[in-house]
């Protein structure tokens, strides 16, 4: 059980934006005898929905709990730079109790904080998860306003039944299994000396309010965008036979076509994924070289 004046006395620090130190065993504050534990190997059951920085305001959100009792987090901590940024208590999921068959309905999380330093679009925020058995870090890939021209790619291997992204800088493995019932159209590509813009729609019809994440795949490398913005589209959504607004099915992406050394444009692939944890889906699509340039309802469904 960890120590409630401990936590307590994180919660303090996250009010000041205060700095953590880390061991192999703790987590502490300077210049404090308070402290708390690592957990350790509890195999902690998460998911990070969204995290952004946009305007000088940090926000994530999601939802996690500890395996071994079904309990939901006691407070969820934000670090960058080893320094807290933000701070959240649970919040109702009902919608994740039902999925995993949980007990209890308070298993998700949402911070939201102003912080003064720029997060830069693909840089790690560390989520620090506590619960009874202690603390959990967890690894969340910022998406930002600012972009930077470091790109780490992540390796890609796949076949007919799953999809697997190595990402070695990261030390991240993710799978998917891969869904040929993605339903999909690329409506405009742009290929300059500078950069790559791809404009379309993606609904996974098994789930039509998820949103899914595209990236592009070259070769064997998976490049996930500097610039990925998704929106609302009201045409697919009438057409398709699902609500016009809570899902953002269209997507516009853009990447710096100098990332890739002598870009060929025909091998150019398309990575639609729903990196929800309950249902990790995938697939691997072409982009057509001969795109249409209509839009909206002239959109091939």
């Amino acid at each position: 059980m960890i120590d409630l004046r401990s936590l307590a006395a994180f919660e303090a620090a996250a009010a000041k934006n205060s700095p953590i130190d880390f061991d192999t065993k703790n987590i502490s504050i300077p210049g404090s005898e308070h402290f708390l534990p690592i957990a350790a190997n509890n195999g902690l059951r998460f998911h990070v929905d969204s995290c952004r920085y946009i305007g000088g305001k940090f926000s994530c959100s999601g939802w996690a709990l500890s395996p071994l009792t079904g309990e939901p987090l006691k407070r969820i901590f934000a670090l960058l730079d080893n320094r807290i940024i933000g701070m959240a208590a649970p919040k109702l999921r009902v919608d994740v109790r039902q999925s995993l068959q949980a007990v209890y309905d308070n298993l998700g999380y949402t911070i939201n904080n102003q912080v003064n330093r720029t997060i830069f679009n693909g840089e790690i925020v560390k989520l620090l998860a506590i619960t009874n058995h202690g603390a959990t870090a967890i690894d969340a890939e910022c998406r930002s306003e600012n972009k930077t021209n470091i790109v780490y790619p992540s390796r890609i291997e796949f076949d007919e039944y799953r999809i697997i992204l190595s990402n070695a800088k990261r030390e991240t493995h993710t799978r998917f299994k891969v869904d040929n019932n993605i339903r999909h159209h690329v409506d405009e590509i742009s290929i300059s000396s500078s950069d790559v813009s791809v404009s379309g729609w993606a609904v996974l019809p098994s789930n039509t309010k998820a949103n899914l994440n595209v990236s592009l795949v070259y070769e064997d490398n998976v490049f996930s965008p500097p610039e990925l913005f998704l929106h609302p589209r009201r045409d697919v959504a009438s057409k398709i036979g699902m609500p016009p607004v809570g899902i953002n099915a269209g997507f516009i992406l853009r990447f710096s076509s100098g990332d890739i050394k002598n870009l060929d444009p025909t091998k150019l692939k398309l990575l639609i994924a729903s990196d929800d944890e309950i249902n990790a889906v995938a697939n691997i699509v072409d982009i057509v070289p001969s795109i249409s340039t209509a839009r909206h309802l002239y959109s091939p469904l």
